[in-house]
């Protein structure tokens, strides 16, 4: 099922308000984009030790074959590298659209990814390329908020807001889409994954606000 994106950024707005007083805005922007960051980090770890274990997935995979989730048949460790990749890619999802509401602009599904059907073997190249994209696009972002960032601090070689979101919003939504194929391989349902994590964290830091389904 599609994440509803919609609900997710109501959600965020509503634990900032729960968690920092308010809804993040521009002010935000360089702790929002920091988070993000650290968040495709730990993600881009969680791979590297999925790669690591060798823990190998169906290589064909179509939306009528999918199981409901391909990591209950693995081991007790493999399961445990796995949900570990689950909740990274969830809270990565969760940091990208706090940076996008941020940046004022919506995070919007362009791809009928989560429908179409692919192939991926493992462990070869497929999976690092498509961590090494998510991290491309990561990068990206992070490096055109830096110019918004010098434009609203009076630098140099910034560009403004407004001249860039039209670029900020392709950054966020390529992204996105390498963050939905990736649940894809799992065979992880979005907006069961994010909703989950969503809401460990607010039970986490006693926040009343909750996502839901």
């Amino acid at each position: 099922m599609a994440l509803d994106l919609k609900k997710l950024r109501e959600a965020n707005a509503q634990r900032g308000i729960e968690w920092a007083g308010q809804a993040n805005s521009i002010d935000d922007l360089p702790f929002t984009t920091i988070e993000l960051g650290g968040e495709v980090g730990e993600l881009t770890e969680a791979v590297h030790d999925w790669l690591l274990a060798g823990i190998r997935l169906p290589a064909y995979i179509t939306q009528a074959e999918r199981p409901k989730c391909i990591i209950e048949d693995l081991s007790e460790g493999q399961r445990a590298i796995m949900q570990s990749v689950l909740d990274e890619l969830a809270d990565v999802v969760i940091s990208l659209d706090r940076v996008a509401e941020s940046l004022g602009i919506p995070l919007q599904q362009l791809s009928t990814d989560p429908e179409f059907d692919f192939k991926v073997e493992y462990p070869d190249g497929g999976l690092c390329n498509l961590i090494l994209r998510i991290v491309t696009h990561a990068g990206r972002l992070q490096d055109h908020i830096k110019k918004v960032m010098r434009a609203k601090k009076g630098y140099r070689g910034g560009i403004p807001l407004d001249e860039a979101k039209e670029t900020l919003q392709k950054d966020c939504n390529l992204l996105y889409i390498g963050l939905v194929r990736l649940a894809n391989i799992i065979c992880a349902d979005m907006t069961e994954l994010v909703t989950n994590k969503f809401n460990a964290t607010s039970n986490k830091h006693g926040l009343k606000t909750k996502l839901s389904n």
